[in-house]
């Protein structure tokens, strides 16, 4: 025996290397195709048990029954913020609403609506980034805090709490993974107050933001207790009390406004307000400011316009309601203010004798920009016949258990 192996012909290195080779190579390949098996495995498991699913993103029963249940809660604090009796009976569900249906219906359509949006935005995030040490901190310390401040501490008393909602507590930390890539998904792709739309590459979507979101019109403001004039002994602006013979003329162009405005607005065969016409009153009321030539641009959501608002509220929502080249008036304490609806004048926002209208542009068209483009996948979303819209109108709202991200 011994004879037999010393005759054996020692093997070369390249041979020894390539036996080697050959057994890593096995060893290598019955690690990937366990590896695939268990991936296909899993794979298979979150295909089955998702009851929607999105180009990689899977939401099971429970996670889209913390997220309709949040939903929920949300849809009916801001129904009640808006003058809506609303409470969480089937009365209030079966009770129709101002479009004709229902209020269950419309609760269901909106939470189907807004996982969808969670699942499209997580999706976006981890197309353009991951999650790093922070973000998984961020996430970490929303969800202790809940179990902490709203479960005294426990994971048991969490699923008491969530078991009539629908869910669990490694639900929730799935959907509070997935909420806060929806949420920072406008940040990742945008950058920080919309940065990334000042470059020029969304040239279009500002446009579009801009024109559906900011009115234009000229303001003609007649003061009825006198007119701002400057102090020639301090240099400050001062009011100076009309007399009464400057009153009566002032009230008189009032009267007179009036009157073009009602002939216009009712196709009245006399003389009628028009752009030049009120063009004339603005030159004579001017406030020697940018707005007199420019006109004012107002928006439901900039800065100037809340800040605008907090002295003359009327003036800005008839500035937003008013129908272009339609006119408007309402009472001032120092007078009235007369409004012409004006078309808006092309990529106003770029420009910079108007950058006190627009200090927030960007910021906030990134958010309708990010908003729009979440909605356009929509329709993407596989939901399956396992997912029951109808379920968040029978269970409880979730208000004692919502993660919050900072």
């Amino acid at each position: 025996m011994k004879e037999s192996n010393m005759n054996q012909t020692p093997k070369t290195s390249a041979q020894r290397s390539k036996r080697v080779f050959v057994i890593f190579s096995a060893v290598f390949l019955s690690l990937v195709l366990l590896f695939g098996v268990i991936f296909g495995a899993v794979m298979i498991a979150k295909n089955s048990s998702a009851v929607m699913k999105y180009k990689g993103i899977y939401v099971n029963d429970g996670v889209s029954a913390y997220l309709a249940a949040t939903y929920k809660y949300d849809l009916m604090t801001t129904l009640t913020k808006s003058g809506i009796e609303c409470y969480d009976s089937p009365y209030f569900w079966n009770s129709e609403s101002d479009d004709g249906r229902t209020w269950g219906d419309v609760l269901a359509d909106g939470a189907e609506r807004y996982i969808k949006r969670v699942m499209i935005g997580s999706y976006l995030f981890d197309r353009n980034t991951r999650l790093n040490k922070s973000d998984k901190e961020v996430i970490a310390k929303a969800v202790c805090e809940v179990v902490e401040y709203r479960a005294s501490g426990s994971v048991e008393r969490f699923n008491e709490l969530s078991e009539k909602m629908g869910f669990t507590y490694r639900d929730f930390t799935k959907a509070a993974e997935l909420m806060y890539k929806y949420e920072m998904a406008e940040t990742v792709i945008f950058g920080y107050d919309g940065a990334a739309l000042k470059g020029g590459g969304f040239n279009a979507e500002c446009s579009e933001y801009f024109e559906s979101a900011y009115s234009r019109v000229k303001l003609v403001i007649m003061r009825t207790d006198g007119e701002i004039v400057t102090d020639p002994e301090t240099g400050k602006e001062v009011l100076s009390e009309y007399d009464d013979a400057t009153r009566a003329k002032v009230e008189a162009d009032i009267e007179h406004v009036r009157e073009l405005i009602y002939n216009f607005e009712n196709d009245v065969l006399a003389e009628q307000m028009s752009p030049e016409a009120f063009e004339w009153y603005v030159n004579k009321y001017k406030t020697g400011t940018v707005n007199d030539n420019e006109g004012y641009y107002f928006s439901s959501t900039s800065s100037y316009s809340l800040e605008f608002a907090e002295d003359a509220p009327e003036v800005v929502s008839l500035s937003l309601s008013t129908e272009v080249g339609h006119y408007a008036e309402c009472e001032l304490d120092i007078g009235v203010c007369f409004i012409y609806r004006c078309p808006l004048e092309e990529n106003a926002y770029t420009r910079i004798s108007l950058s006190h209208f627009f200090e927030d542009f960007y910021e906030n068209a990134s958010s309708y920009v990010y908003s729009t483009a979440v909605d356009a996948y929509l329709d993407a979303v596989t939901v399956s016949e396992k997912y029951d819209a109808q379920a968040v109108i029978g269970k409880p709202y979730n208000y004692e258990l919502c993660v919050k991200f900072g």
